[in-house]
């Protein structure tokens, strides 16, 4: 199998883990009118790694491994356009 690992970068961090959100309604509507509650971003992924499928997870969406964030609100949001 052929991998394009050389040319992958290698990050570091700075943060905490970050806790897994809910927003601001808890229920999801599914496409039988029932109700789920849904995993958010945050926490630690046990069974979801980079590379796994993307689809047939009971979740809202997943960030596979560890979320972190910054405790300062500023630092973990995207940059604006100045």
């Amino acid at each position: 199998m052929r991998t394009s690992i050389e040319r992958l970068i290698e990050i570091s961090v700075l943060g905490e883990v970050a806790h897994p959100g809910i927003g601001h309604s808890p229920y999801n509507v599914t496409a039988d009118g029932d109700l789920a509650v849904l995993v958010g971003t945050g926490g630690i992924t046990y069974n979801m790694r980079v590379g796994d499928s993307a689809v047939d997870w009971e979740a809202d969406h997943v960030e596979p491994a560890v979320s972190i964030k910054n405790k300062e609100a500023t630092a973990s949001a995207a940059p604006t356009a100045a």
